[in-house]
């Protein structure tokens, strides 16, 4: 392995890391949908649900599955150099259509800002929330709420943001030209699988199966 490679798997690391101390991934699974006699519309999140969520986050911090630095919003104190999108048609920027604000406003303590005035610097974040919703229960759901999820995140985009200094907070392009998708790191899978044993000549049978058989021996024995 070359340094060139050992330092962008240390950048990466280093990303996930940030990504997980701020929070900026909320993925939660939904169960109380009807999807099983256990799990009834309207009820508080379970246990099995709750330990969906737990497993997908890690896995996403764990695989660095996004990337860092589609979650920074940056300030660029250069006039000459604005973030801003090119033209849009009238539709887009028309007054009754303005650039979108959001809640994302992080801001650095001036006292603390060591930075050259005319350094760009990260003001805020992204914080992506991830609902997935299961519609029918009837076996292990974490490959498929996985492979849902890689789904989504592959059809995700951001809208262009920046940090407004008259305005302290950040805003949103409304232009979907400007959005740009996300850089997804690989692209893991989780897979499912079964475990049966050789049963007569003619086929298999499953362990299940070789237990209802035997209880009938038995029962034939007695």
């Amino acid at each position: 392995m070359n340094k060139e490679e050992k330092g962008k798997r240390k950048a990466r690391a280093e990303d996930a890391e940030e990504m997980a101390y701020l929070n900026l991934l909320v993925p939660n699974v939904e169960l109380s949908t009807g999807c099983s006699p256990s799990h009834l519309p309207g009820g508080p999140p379970s246990e099995e649900a709750q330990a969906l969520s737990h497993r997908i986050l890690s896995l996403m911090h764990t695989s660095q599955l996004i990337s860092m630095d589609d979650m920074r919003v940056w300030h660029h104190p250069n006039p000459t150099q604005p973030p801003l999108p090119s033209p849009s048609p009238p539709s887009e920027t028309s007054p009754s259509n303005p650039p979108t604000s959001m809640s994302l406003d992080i801001p650095n303590d001036p006292e603390d800002d060591t930075t050259s005035p005319q350094t760009p610097t990260v003001r805020a974040y992204w914080t992506l929330h991830i609902t997935l919703l299961v519609l029918s229960l009837s076996g292990p759901p974490f490959a498929t709420l996985w492979t849902a999820l890689i789904a989504a995140l592959r059809n995700t985009r951001l809208p262009l943001a920046w940090w407004d200094a008259d305005a302290n907070t950040v805003l949103c392009s409304p232009a979907i030209s400007s959005a740009k998708p996300l850089t997804l790191n690989g692209l893991p899978m989780a897979m499912g699988f079964g475990v049966f044993e050789a049963g007569p000549p003619g086929g298999l049978v499953s362990s299940t199966q070789q237990a209802k058989e035997k209880e009938k021996e038995e029962g034939k024995e007695n």
